[in-house]
């Protein structure tokens, strides 16, 4: 059960950390204008 938790979470945090990349690239591409 902890291992699926542990999945879960991997698959939570890889989609925040995508998530913020796509932020930054915004608030770079909006500043840069």
């Amino acid at each position: 059960m902890f291992n699926n938790l542990k999945k879960k979470f991997n698959k939570q945090l890889m989609y925040l950390k995508e998530n913020i990349k796509d932020l930054n690239g915004q608030i770079c591409t909006s500043s840069n204008n």
